[in-house]
């Protein structure tokens, strides 16, 4: 029978694991821009790969990377063909994910 079942924080709907936006994930993440790349500075989450995605003002994919799990957990993506204005960053781990709006000025 289709539908969407909940085990802790793991949701599934017909068969797909859903992703929950999760603002303890936001909390834990740190963005900042300069100088053509983005920094993420991650304090506390689980030991996941991270997908970070950009995109322009009208939703548009422009640049996603996949970052394996890094003992200092910092991370760059570098955007320096990207020109100055307001972006969007999503976020995504194992089983959460969110979305941050952020400025690039070069």
């Amino acid at each position: 029978e289709k539908g969407t079942l909940c085990i802790r924080d793991l949701c599934y709907a017909d068969g797909t694991r859903l992703l929950k936006s999760n603002t303890q994930l936001r909390n834990n993440i740190e963005i900042t821009s300069n100088n053509g790349q983005i920094n993420l500075k991650v304090k506390s989450i689980e030991k996941s790969d991270l997908e970070v995605s950009l995109y322009d003002f009208y939703g548009r994919e422009l640049k996603t990377e996949i970052f394996t799990h890094s003992s200092d957990n910092n991370y760059v993506m570098y955007v320096e063909n990207i020109i100055s204005g307001s972006y969007f960053v999503k976020v995504k781990t194992y089983s959460q994910v969110f979305n941050e709006k952020i400025l690039i000025i070069k």
